[in-house]
């Protein structure tokens, strides 16, 4: 099982061929200018030295897969769930992509082509000859561009993949795995009670006088039950 500190950024590509070497390459780069917020490993099948060197001088995680036709499997075994998984391989279609989200992870694809249908979360393409327009992807997930969103970003080995808004990205994706919006029920009263009776609550609010429980109930007797509207209650976890 994966080890859970910080945060963790899971990075899954291979290197059968010199072009994958290149997307292991820019996500190298894209995980050492993330890994002051996050932890991040790599899963990899048949690592090269090359690689290996690589990962160890960064002080990333190699996570060593089988050999591809049992790979994914694997991989998915691995998964905890509460994980950001960044795919930077040609051969993980939407199925592959659907299977790691239902693990509860958020799935980020680094994309060049705009040729498949997408249910990650967030698709990055670094080619400047894209836009948002030219996807095919569920109606929840995000496309990130160089044309639309990137800015100008010199020095680096991967300049494109820097280009764009990337701690931000996925700052948004791990906020939103620790989040939850949910319909507020009558389990809630006494919490709801305590949030509007807080001094700085009343002190901020048109009517600054305590709320009785009276008052209270009735009022939130309401809301909960009201067919016409409906009061939601945000709860994150604090890390």
């Amino acid at each position: 099982m994966i080890d859970h500190f910080k945060n963790k950024i899971v990075f899954r590509t291979d290197n059968s061929c010199d072009i994958e070497f290149r997307h292991f390459s820019r996500s190298l780069s894209l995980a050492l200018n993330l890994a002051d917020d996050f932890e991040c490993a790599f899963a990899l099948t048949a690592s090269t030295p090359l690689q290996q060197a690589e990962l160890v001088n960064a002080g990333i995680e190699l996570i060593e897969l089988s050999e591809p036709a049992n790979s994914f499997e694997e991989f998915l075994s691995l998964l905890k769930g509460d994980e950001i998984v960044v795919v930077d391989n040609f051969n993980f279609s939407y199925e592959h992509q659907t299977r790691i989200k239902n693990r509860g992870c958020k799935v980020v694809c680094i994309d060049d082509y705009a040729k498949n249908h997408f249910s990650c979360d967030a698709v990055i393409n670094c080619n400047k000859g894209f836009r948002k327009e030219d996807y095919s992807a569920a109606p929840f997930t995000l496309i990130y561009t160089l044309l639309e969103n990137g800015s100008l970003i010199k020095d680096s080995a991967s300049p494109e993949i820097l280009a764009l808004p990337f701690k931000k990205i996925f700052a948004s994706l791990a906020l939103s795995q620790r989040t939850r919006l949910r319909r507020a029920t009558m389990d809630d009263l006494m919490l709801v009670f305590d949030w509007i009776n807080d001094l700085e609550v009343r002190r901020r609010s048109y009517r600054q006088e305590p709320i009785s429980i009276e008052q209270h109930w009735e009022w939130f007797d309401y809301m909960v039950n009201n067919k016409d509207q409906y009061y939601y209650i945000f709860e994150g976890e604090l890390y």
